[in-house]
């Protein structure tokens, strides 16, 4: 039933990571990569097949084996982040709401440009 559970999960992060190629707002990358982990605990081929992507089999290859987050990813990673929370900012109207993500965000970008590069 666990394997199942992970399963469904792992499914269920990789719909949300697609989702995030398309809305910039949205990380694709920690869903994948927890996708990855899902499928390790429920389905050996899935992670597999995850890892040999050619598009985006590299960037967790990198990091499940490394640790590293490639320079270019990270730029890209910073730039989406800085025009998310710019558009954000504009159509939020709550100032509490806004200074959560403002927060979060700055939290989110400090993780990502710390992470070792190649």
């Amino acid at each position: 039933m666990v394997r199942y559970i992970f399963l469904a999960l792992g499914h269920l992060f990789i719909v949300l990571g697609v989702i995030g190629l398309f809305l910039p707002i949205f990380p694709t990358t920690p869903f994948l990569i927890a996708a990855l982990w899902c499928y390790g605990k429920s389905s050996e081929k899935l992670r597999q097949k995850l890892l040999a992507h050619p598009k985006l089999g590299p960037p967790l290859r990198d990091w499940t084996e490394r640790h590293i987050i490639r320079r270019k990813t990270k730029l890209l990673a910073v730039v989406v982040l800085l025009i998310s929370l710019a558009v954000s900012v504009v159509l939020l109207t709550s100032i509490v709401y806004e200074v959560l993500l403002t927060v979060l965000y700055i939290g989110v970008a400090v993780f990502i440009l710390t992470r070792r590069s190649e």
